[in-house]
């Protein structure tokens, strides 16, 4: 996780990222401070349920208004490779810092043995933004990703390769008929069940492939309405304690947004863990899961 220096509305991604609100000069300074409290707060959550955490800080510049979210350019595998993502927007590029990946692998929580660099592919205008773009089914080696600006098809597929992964490609909208900016936006994939929104899904036949490799895969499908979407109810992530202990990690926000009956269904398997994130919700247009890049 990155505890961010500089916190706010980014102008280069919101083009295509309908969940951002713009902010005028006057606020950005306590907005960037509510960032930083609500960030503090995550991390507090977090320990209490006594999950492993490692902090990198921001620095204050260049300024980075998208610092919070480093699962857009950096992944970690099991088989020990790190991956580099190309960005979009040029401002999120300088996001990506070699001395967070050397504080990392100086833990003992990371077997490093590769990394694989798609930055280049910033040069071509392909984009591929990490666990925003794909959303991973680790046990089952399939991936996910609903094509846009900021997901390339062709690096997906190849990275998939590189990875030893399945590749599943759909298409999503929102409900301006824009697609869908990152996967996870619609995705998540747990141990033992999936959040998805098949209402963004357009075509009928993608639509029941996703059902069916979801259900494939063993995962009890939860689904989710566009209304929940916008309220970043796809975007929560599975993490574990030292014992095994499934949590889901989600926002209050999210978690207001759910119905009983969902949440009944999550908690069968997970222990929901909420964190309040609203300025970081409403300004940078992410959630829980992507302020979290998870450590395999």
């Amino acid at each position: 996780m990155i505890r961010p220096a500089n916190f706010g509305f980014n102008s280069e991604t919101a083009g295509s990222n309908s969940f951002q609100h713009r902010v005028n000069d006057i606020e950005s300074g306590a907005i960037a401070l509510a960032g930083r409290r609500e960030f503090d707060e995550v991390v507090e959550t977090l320990k209490s349920c006594k999950i492993d955490i490692i902090i990198a800080e921001d620095t204050p510049e260049p300024a980075k208004p998208d610092a919070v979210f480093p699962n857009n350019w950096i992944s970690f595998h099991e088989d020990g490779t790190v991956v580099f993502y190309p960005m979009l927007a040029k401002n999120r590029r300088i996001e990506r810092r070699s001395d967070i990946l050397d504080q990392v692998l100086k833990t003992p929580y990371f077997s490093y043995k590769r990394l694989v660099d798609y930055s280049k592919f910033e040069k071509r205008r392909k984009f591929l933004e990490g666990t925003g773009s794909i959303v991973l089914d680790k046990e089952y080696k399939i991936a996910y990703a609903s094509i846009s600006s900021r997901t390339d098809e062709e690096l997906f597929i190849n990275l998939c390769t590189e990875l030893k992964m399945e590749p599943f490609v759909f298409r999503a909208f929102d409900k301006e008929r824009k697609p869908i900016y990152h996967t996870n936006v619609i995705l998540t994939i747990t141990s033992e069940f999936a959040i998805v929104c098949c209402q963004a899904i357009q075509d009928e036949k993608e639509k029941e492939k996703l059902q069916y490799k979801l259900a494939g895969s063993g995962k009890s499908i939860i689904e989710i309405s566009m209304e929940q979407v916008s309220n970043f109810c796809g975007n929560c992530l599975e993490l574990f304690g030292p014992g095994g202990e499934s949590f889901l990690i989600m926002s209050t926000t999210a978690y207001q947004s759910f119905h009983q009956t969902q949440l009944a269904d999550i908690g069968r398997f997970s222990k929901i863990v909420t964190v309040p994130i609203p300025t970081i919700e409403y300004y940078g247009g992410g959630s829980a899961r992507c302020m979290i890049c998870e450590i395999s």
